[in-house]
């Protein structure tokens, strides 16, 4: 090989190199669009793995907001991503959309209901669960995983949930409620976990660790009960009907406005500010499609 030749390979090679460097960049951890990826840690939730469905807006910065949003019974994780993805888009909001799927939580008692206790057919509490299996156990830590997998600079998020979502939601903030929410919106839940000490878990706090202290905390967080004023079938497929569940209304609709009004009465029993409200989309059933665009303008207002 001539003297020229070597020459020329020898100045191509740190081109070459550090081309391969470029080509050989690891990839991002959530590309722009829709996405997602798979959480689990031994201390939480090992063998049970949970799919976060994501929606990463165009504009993303360190900066943007981060909002969870929690299914319903249906397990629909991904239908509920795609149904928010405008909004995340249009308020630049990294979005999380945790999957608890019926093979790991396939009750009400395992997802919605928290998992923090072993119990029959009828809801009778048979044992309590370690706190490190509650279903609400994984939302701050997914929250800090994507904060540091991302480098995002936010402190606390914003998280909506819709039929069993919205009981995940309320609970979640009974039973969690240190966790970092800036702001929630619970939408027509089916029933409630009432701020009553005297009743039975789940329909009161009786028998959880919830106490005085935790709901002063909790009422003094931005929380929108959200309700579709046309969510009043009394014979709704999936709507409970228990004695307990009955005294909360007939509907989803009369259930939020008793569940609203019992949070007031008891924080003003407790001497604390009530920063609580109700809000009302007109028009609109059993949807979360079409409850989204109103909870997206509560959780996106700038001086609430």
């Amino acid at each position: 090989m001539s003297t020229r030749r070597l020459l020329m390979i020898y100045m191509l090679l740190p081109v070459m190199y550090f081309a391969g460097c470029f080509t050989n960049k690891p990839a991002p951890f959530l590309k722009h669009g829709s996405g997602r990826f798979v959480f689990q840690t031994d201390a939480l939730n090992a063998g049970r793995p949970i799919t976060v469905f994501t929606y990463l807006p165009t504009g993303y910065t360190p900066d943007s907001p981060i909002l969870f949003v929690l299914h319903g019974n249906g397990r629909t994780a991904q239908k509920y991503r795609d149904a928010w993805i405008d909004i995340a888009e249009e308020n630049n909001a990294l979005l999380l959309v945790p999957k608890f799927s019926r093979q790991d939580f396939p009750l009400d008692q395992d997802y919605n209901m928290g998992h923090m206790f072993k119990m029959d057919s009828h809801d009778n509490i048979l044992a309590q669960n370690p706190e490190n299996m509650w279903s609400y156990s994984l939302v701050d830590p997914i929250f800090d995983f994507t904060v540091k997998k991302m480098r995002n600079k936010s402190k606390q998020y914003l998280i909506y949930g819709h039929s069993a979502g919205s009981q995940f939601v309320h609970r979640f903030l009974f039973f969690k409620p240190n966790a970092k929410v800036k702001k929630a919106v619970c939408a027509n839940a089916g029933w409630y976990t009432m701020p009553d000490f005297n009743s039975l878990f789940p329909y009161g706090l009786k028998m959880t660790r919830c106490t005085a202290e935790d709901l002063k905390r909790v009422f003094q967080k931005r929380v929108t009960i959200l309700l579709g004023d046309q969510d009043i079938d009394p014979n709704h497929p999936q709507l409970r009907r228990t004695p307990q569940a009955m005294k909360q209304g007939i509907h989803r609709f009369q259930r939020g406005h008793t569940f609203y009004n019992a949070c007031k009465q008891m924080a003003e029993s407790l001497g604390v500010k009530f920063r609580w409200d109700l809000q009302i989309v007109h028009g609109v059933a059993h949807s979360n499609r079409r409850m989204a665009p109103a909870a997206g303008k509560i959780l996106f207002q700038q001086n609430k």
